[in-house]
């Protein structure tokens, strides 16, 4: 990415990027521009907020920065460079030097939980929060201790009372829908309200209770109507006997996951004698046949919407004591912050330009790292703030790698990637939002990066796609859910091919080697264990570093 000339603001800027493509350097760069004709001074620096997602990637951003303006104030081969790519004269970038070292905690790089956390504590009193705040991150105590105090809290007698109400809930949920076992069921209803919390990426909103009853009763007519149809119209004799039983029809609630249910028409049921039917004959039990689908298909959204309906219902009241407890004691889980202070600035039109009050000063430029590991609520929660700088003619610059999204880390919500530059931000004009994306491999070797080409150009196959799609959710997965992952991997892996840089492409060009093996599990191991030493020998031999070897399993690297 080039040196910005003739900044417009408010503006929205983005690169999409792959691994080795030099996102780092540019993030760099875009922050040494930024610092160009500004008079350099702590306020000024704390007008510009850098966000990684871990400790040490903040560090390493902030010694590359460092470094940068360094080589730019020696005029050294690479701040040449770089004094030309960022505008910034040795003088200019020697007198920031200065700055940042005389103040270094207003230098702002830093994760998006710690900039929330500040936040958060310093809104504490208007928050209601103890200014002596804990953070804890054993969720689980923390979780069973506000569980018990709803236990306490429910009138046992009163049939009417909410947590009472709550309570005969979850107990039906456990043992009837989800039809659940053991000895202890609060002991398993704890566990499916814990797994649930750790997975949630937004705030708990159950809505009405779905009507099971009614759904049920719908699928036992059109089955009913199903199976009169076909004997009415004497195809009884028709019917793939491995297929179809009888009892599908008159107990269908028992049968739902037979494939019998699963097929685009009821011609697929039918044996190969049924190929003189007329297909005037067919219409009308294939209607009734897509009725039975249809009322299926509805029952289990509803089914799968029971099955969490009264725990988001816990939950819900498990956040009020989780902020309960916050407010009477000072603590709080590691993370739940972000709730806290989403739900405060969304409080009114007023609370972002408060929010920079608190912190000292106006953000008037962010910039992200990572983009595709922000989770739905660390964004909804730094929202509000973006909007207010970008209101002001401030500017936002993100970088990520959205395939990298496929390992979900910390909830990461790849869709942000798009919505970010296409949706939000109304004050930002269209021809302000633009991107770029990077497509030279700084890091690998020419054939490294000529067979992830190759690789990267299946997933621009819409069969191959749907094969994976497949792959991935088994073949129950209804379609739409099919289309969405195609569509999702698709999207991912668009425009991701690069090309290896000039100085990689001389010399050695690097190697691919796949290898299959047909053996037990012990003796795969042993094969693969001497090819792959005796490859490392040979790549030893030729380079003596820059090695790393890959595995799935913690096991599999101590054997390595």
């Amino acid at each position: 990415m080039s040196r910005e000339e003739n900044i417009i603001y408010p503006q929205i800027r983005f690169l999409k990027t792959s691994a080795g493509a030099g996102k780092t350097y540019q993030l760099t760069n875009r922050f040494l521009s930024l610092l160009k004709g500004m008079r350099p001074s702590a306020e000024a620096l704390r007008g510009i907020v850098a966000i990684t997602f871990t400790n040490r990637a903040a560090a390493e951003m902030k010694e590359r920065i460092i470094l940068a303006l360094k080589g730019i104030a020696l005029g050294e081969g690479a701040g040449k460079r770089l004094a030309e790519e960022t505008g910034l004269e040795p003088q200019e970038a020697s007198s920031w030097l200065d700055a940042i070292l005389a103040h270094f905690s207003d230098f702002h790089v830093r994760t998006i939980d710690s900039l929330v956390y500040a936040l958060m504590r310093a809104f504490s009193l208007e928050m209601g929060l103890r200014p002596d705040l804990e953070v804890v991150f054993e969720q689980e105590a923390v979780l069973d201790r506000c569980f018990d105090r709803l236990l306490s809290s429910a009138r046992w007698e009163d049939e009417s009372d909410r947590l009472y109400g709550l309570f005969s809930q979850l107990l039906e949920t456990y043992l009837k829908i989800e039809a659940a076992g053991g000895m202890v069921v609060e002991k398993g209803i704890r566990r499916r309200l814990l797994e649930l919390y750790e997975r949630a990426d937004g705030p708990f909103k159950p809505g009405p209770k779905p009507d099971l009853r009614a759904a049920e009763e719908k699928v036992r007519l059109s089955a009913e109507k199903l199976h009169t149809g076909i004997r009415e119209c004497g195809f009884e004799g028709f019917l793939h006997k491995r297929i179809f039983k009888p009892q599908y029809l008159q107990e269908p609630l028992a049968h739902l996951e037979r494939g019998f249910f699963e097929k685009n028409s009821i011609e697929e049921v039918f044996t190969k004698r049924a190929r003189g039917i007329a297909e005037p004959a067919i219409s009308w039990p294939e209607g009734l046949y897509q009725e039975v689908k249809s009322a299926r298909e509805d029952y289990l959204h509803l089914l799968a919407a029971a099955k969490v309906h009264a725990y988001m219902r816990a939950l819900e009241e498990l956040r009020r004591e989780i902020k309960g407890l916050s407010q009477r004691e000072g603590l709080i889980i590691g993370g739940e912050w972000l709730y806290l202070v989403k739900e405060f600035l969304e409080e009114g039109e007023e609370t972002a330009p408060y929010a920079f009050l608190k912190l000292g000063s106006r953000v008037n430029h962010f910039l992200i790292d990572e983009f595709q590991d922000t989770s739905r609520p660390q964004w909804e929660a730094l929202f509000p703030l973006l909007e207010e700088t970008l209101s002001k003619r401030g500017t936002l610059f993100y970088a990520g790698d959205v395939k990298q999204a496929i390992y979900g880390w910390r909830g990461g919500d790849s869709r942000l990637f798009g919505e970010v530059a296409e949706v939000h931000f109304p004050s930002v004009p269209p021809e302000e939002r633009r991107g770029e994306t990077l497509t030279v491999n700084y890091r690998s070797l020419a054939r490294i990066v000529d067979f992830n080409n190759e690789l990267y150009r299946l997933l621009g196959d819409g069969n191959c796609v749907e094969v994976i799609a497949d792959m991935i959710l088994g073949q129950k997965a209804q379609g739409e859910s099919r289309e969405y992952l195609s569509h999702l991997i698709s999207r991912n892996f668009a425009d991701v091919e690069q090309e290896a840089a000039p100085h990689l492409q001389d010399g050695e060009r690097g190697e691919v080697d796949i290898s299959s093996f047909l053996a037990s599990a012990e003796q795969l191991r042993q094969e693969v264990r001497g090819r792959l030493i005796g490859q490392l020998k040979g790549v030893w031999e030729r380079r003596k570093e820059g090695i790393a070897v890959l595995v799935r399993r913690n096991r599999d690297a101590e054997d390595i």
